[in-house]
């Protein structure tokens, strides 16, 4: 229920928060960390930066496990079949779309096309920029099947291990033609998988002092990076800084997702994936139309003109998508505002 301001009340705010962790996400990427790329003088990609985008990259992936884990149960082979239809209808019509814009503007080339389309740049050395994102969950998902069967905890911890070290081991061996960023983001995956399974409790979550105690081992990763210079190392430590920023973040979600219009947060949530795969393209349309002069009017130009153009697309594709699924499959199987990636 929605009070009378329109926005949710506490008994919601889990599930609204889940959904503004997504947005706000995305809205990251998009209006922050990729707008240096576009505006060269405004320059903020540092170690304390990149760490952050590592840690929100992590989020998302989590909350992919996590939101994937609670919606499915997986004991059959028709299950698994019925969990790749639906997951295939909703990432690849826009990522084709994505895709193919890349060819056009020239950021992919016909090999990187073709490869593309069956998900394989990131496992040949050639990950296309932000497409690699969208390539490296579909391989997740491909394995989620395996690691919901039955729903075991301890079978889903053993599953995700192998794989995980199946990553690094194909990737440091393989002169990283597997992108090695599968093999650190997957263990977050598999974290949120068994969260979501083993109902990870918000009051944990959101208490404070794990929010300190989490902040200070965010801060000592952020020391430890500057010191490490092993590639695994710094993997290992990049994946322990995910995890610790989960609860900051979700006790972040927890104290505005009560105090935010539920409209807001349900179009941030519904547009976050569109968002994240369109944002290139509408930001190399814009800027080989008209490029401001100073960083200011750049970043004006595209965070008030560019930023909503781009989810006002992603809206209307992702609504699109939607209608194609509803067209070709049972009511029964259509997923109510399945806002997860």
């Amino acid at each position: 229920m929605r009070n009378s301001h329109g926005t949710l009340t506490r008994g919601q705010a889990p599930d609204a928060a889940l959904s503004l962790l997504r947005g706000a996400a995305v809205l990251y990427i998009v209006s922050f960390w990729h707008l240096q790329d576009y505006t060269p003088a405004l320059g903020f990609m540092n170690s304390a930066t990149s760490l952050l985008t590592y840690c929100v990259l992590g989020l998302f992936v989590f909350l992919s496990g996590f939101l994937l884990s609670r919606r499915y149960r997986i004991d059959s082979l028709s299950d698994a079949g019925r969990f790749y239809v639906r997951r295939l209808f909703r990432i690849v019509p826009m990522y084709l779309v994505a895709l193919i814009g890349f060819y056009l503007i020239g950021r992919a080339t016909p090999a990187t096309l073709i490869k593309g389309v069956v998900f394989l740049n990131v496992m040949s050395g050639s990950s296309l920029a932000t497409l690699w994102f969208v390539e490296m969950l579909c391989w997740f998902y491909l394995a989620t099947p395996l690691l919901l069967y039955r729903g075991r905890v301890p079978t889903m911890l053993f599953i995700g291990a192998t794989i995980s070290l199946l990553l690094l081991f194909g990737s440091l061996y393989s002169h990283r033609a597997i992108d090695i960023r599968l093999a650190l983001y997957f263990p977050v995956f598999v974290i949120g998988t068994v969260a979501g399974r083993s109902r990870l409790g918000w009051p944990v979550m959101g208490r404070w002092l794990p929010v300190v105690c989490s902040l200070l081992v965010i801060a000592g990763v952020w020391l430890a990076l500057s010191r490490v210079s092993g590639e695994v190392s710094r993997l290992a430590l990049r994946q322990v800084a995910m995890l610790a920023a989960l609860v900051p973040l979700f006790k972040t979600a927890q104290l505005l997702a009560p105090r935010l219009p539920s409209r807001v947060i349900f179009v941030l949530s519904y547009c976050s994936y569109g968002a994240y795969v369109l944002h290139r393209l509408v930001f190399d349309m814009a800027v080989s139309l008209y490029q401001p002069k100073l960083w200011w009017t750049s970043c004006l130009y595209l965070l008030f003109l560019c930023v909503p153009a781009i989810f006002l697309a992603a809206g209307g594709l992702q609504w699109a998508s939607d209608r194609l699924w509803r067209g070709f499959h049972p009511r029964s199987w259509t997923p109510s505002r399945d806002t997860h990636t």
